[in-house]
């Protein structure tokens, strides 16, 4: 449902796992927050470039949990993630309103089968 600013509304009482990062360069935060935009503006006071919320879903700490997993040879650091192809595919299906175990189930099998 879209907001009077344009932007989605959730119901209160929501938890998101969120991807965080600049607009086009640098590395991602995959974390989860019952408020990705208050995340977000606490991150933005210690980064030096711009960021930004590049997808989020309904999820708790398993689907953190298990998009960690799935993204294990990306990881830089605690939740900070290396923007790989990979990165930017999962991104790009969240965005696209993929249904979070299909990406799940398609990328586990991407990773096994190289």
């Amino acid at each position: 449902m879209m907001g009077q600013t344009g932007k989605p509304e959730f119901p209160t009482g929501w938890i998101f796992v969120y991807v965080i990062g600049g607009a086009r360069r640098g590395p991602v935060k995959i974390g989860m927050s019952a408020s990705p935009e208050v995340r977000l503006a606490n991150l933005q006071t210690s980064y030096p470039y711009r960021l930004t919320i590049l997808a989020r879903f309904s999820g708790g700490e398993d689907e953190e949990a298990a998009v960690h997993r799935l993204f294990r040879p990306d990881r830089l650091e605690g939740e900070w993630f290396r923007r790989s192809a990979e990165i930017l595919q999962f991104i790009d299906m969240l965005n696209c309103r993929v249904a979070f175990h299909q990406i799940v189930e398609r990328f586990s099998k991407q990773r096994s089968a190289s």
